[in-house]
């Protein structure tokens, strides 16, 4: 259902920029739970957020890349550091994190395996395990030098939505539940994370629908404008029932 942003239907147009404005200032608040929104790097770091997303919505690629990874990555990081472009050439560590980030000279074959494995071996597991296998493995390679968060939540939405799922918004609440689950590689756990996620925004999806739409009155009369409300609303509506 979620692949309808691809048709630029009216609705899905606009919730996707309030998803984009949502999920950015979620995704800000798990890596910092004092976000300070007055300071000018902050801005940045929103506009950046937001406009990486909404650009890979647009272009919309059939399947992701590495190279569609690093040009995230540098919309994440556009005017906040300088840093070469393309993987990180250096070795870092991860502040708080029980693992250690891969060595640069690793990262490229490294990040080629993990879309090899996205693509034609975990492509027969359930959508959020397979997600879960994807994010965990990017935030333990951690390409960039920074942004590797914002990034690897920006691609698990993208492939989410991809899918016909909901997106997920992490809430700074959740934030270290969240990091434990990529700390200790614990695929399942975050797997059922991102589905209660995805369903919660799913649910936040209908609500908006029924009321932001003019065109449906009530769902228990039953009232349409139009026939392609009727399919849109059916398609949200039976997703969620998935979930039961």
């Amino acid at each position: 259902m979620f692949a309808e942003f691809t048709s630029k239907n009216e609705f899905f147009e606009k919730y996707m920029q309030l998803f984009a404005t949502r999920f950015t200032m979620g995704s800000l608040r798990v890596e910092n739970s004092k976000t300070d929104l007055t300071s000018t790097k902050r801005a940045i770091e929103i506009y950046n957020n937001m406009e990486a997303f909404s650009e890979l919505i647009r272009k919309n690629p059939y399947k992701l890349s590495p190279y569609d990874v690093i040009n995230i990555a540098e919309i994440v990081n556009k005017n906040l550091n300088y840093f070469d472009k393309g993987f990180r050439k250096v070795n870092v560590e991860v502040r708080g994190a029980s693992f250690f980030p891969v060595d640069a000279k690793n990262i490229i074959p490294d990040m080629y395996n993990l879309f090899d494995c996205y693509y034609n071996i975990w492509n027969i597991l359930p959508p959020y395990e397979r997600e879960a296998r994807f994010h965990i493995r990017f935030m333990h390679i951690h390409p960039f030098e920074d942004g590797n968060g914002r990034t690897g939540r920006i691609i698990t939405n993208y492939n989410l939505c991809k899918a016909n799922n909901a997106p997920i918004i992490i809430d700074s609440r959740e934030r270290n539940k969240y990091f434990d689950f990529i700390n200790n590689s614990d695929v399942y756990g975050l797997a059922s994370f991102f589905k209660k996620k995805s369903k919660e925004e799913l649910e936040v999806m209908l609500e908006l629908y029924k009321n932001i739409s003019s065109d449906i009155v009530c769902e228990n009369e039953k009232v349409y404008e139009n026939d392609e409300d009727i399919r849109i609303y059916t398609l949200m509506r039976d997703r969620k029932k998935d979930f039961s």
